[in-house]
């Protein structure tokens, strides 16, 4: 290898903010070896090569042990690769028997939402450790331009719809719950702690955003399918900057008519995705970018 292909390599260390701009990491272990071959102040002269060398063994470390996150249950951490609960545990079983409820419906709707869904779960010692189809990033935290978010509430407004058809409410879709697929906009949703038959008794919401579930859950404690729909609404006011879920302030600075759907409350997931397609189809074009994430 040659010092000017070492030193496009220290420039791109110099620059990266996460692992998977330096490596592919699912050559992890080969790629590291061979990039430290190459930088390492033992063999490379660039004066810069202590510094990258530490950096990405840095960036390294942040990978195999993940950004640390926290929800009702406690702790999770999670790189997009890896996903580990070591909150409470009678909580995270909770979540995991849930998950195999909605695994268990083989109707040809919920084989294909399957896709929104981990691609597995199991509860060691304590932690509930969750496998991802793909790479994807906690909304905890984000904050989106517009156009990403639309794509963002379609995908949970489609799930949504789906668990209402099949008799259930998340009753928890929160920034904390939902992850995103940087590269196709998809989601996958990562807890189930307040999973509930709908129209049955809800007894658990969750407690941090107590101020977005509907006024008329806590009258009638009931899983009420407008849960699900306002609760995908507040999180994508959410990624729009507006923590508080309201979203009256975003009218000045985003679209007006998507504002005045968010904040619009809808009792039906599927009267709520057919009008927010009529939306869509009238103001914007169908045009897909990439989250660069």
């Amino acid at each position: 290898m040659t010092l000017l292909t070492s030193e496009k390599i220290i420039e791109d260390i110099q620059q990266a903010v996460k692992l998977q701009d330096v490596l592919a990491v699912d050559q992890l272990k080969e790629e590291f070896k061979q990039t430290m071959k190459l930088i390492h102040p033992d063999v490379c002269g660039h004066p810069d090569a202590h510094d990258a060398v530490t950096k990405l063994n840095a960036l390294k470390a942040d990978y195999e042990q993940g950004s640390v996150y926290h929800d009702e249950s406690g702790e999770f951490r999670t790189n997009g690769e890896f996903l580990i609960y070591e909150g409470k545990e009678e909580l995270l079983k909770t979540s995991l028997r849930n998950y195999q409820k909605i695994m268990e419906l083989r109707d040809e709707a919920s084989l294909h939402f399957r896709r929104y869904l981990p691609k597995a779960m199991r509860l060691e010692k304590g932690k509930l450790y969750v496998t991802l189809a793909e790479r994807a990033i906690p909304l905890s935290g984000k904050k989106l331009p517009e156009l990403h978010v639309r794509w963002v509430l379609s995908r949970l407004l489609e799930f949504s719809g789906w668990l209402t058809q099949v008799g259930y409410v998340h009753a928890g879709l929160t920034p904390e719950s939902v992850f995103v697929v940087p590269e196709t906009h998809g989601i996958v949703i990562t807890s189930f702690y307040h999973l509930t038959l709908k129209n049955t008794k809800l007894n658990t919401i969750a407690a941090k955003y107590r101020n977005w579930y509907p006024p008329k859950v806590f009258k009638e404690k009931r899983a009420l399918p407008v849960i699900d729909v306002e609760l995908s609404k507040k999180t994508a006011i959410y990624l729009m900057g507006d923590t508080s879920g309201s979203g009256i302030k975003l009218k000045k600075t985003h679209h007006k008519e998507f504002i005045d759907f968010v904040i619009t409350q809808h009792q039906e997931s599927f009267t709520a995705y057919q009008k927010y397609r009529e939306l869509l189809k009238r103001n914007f074009k169908p045009k897909f970018h990439v989250l660069n994430w």
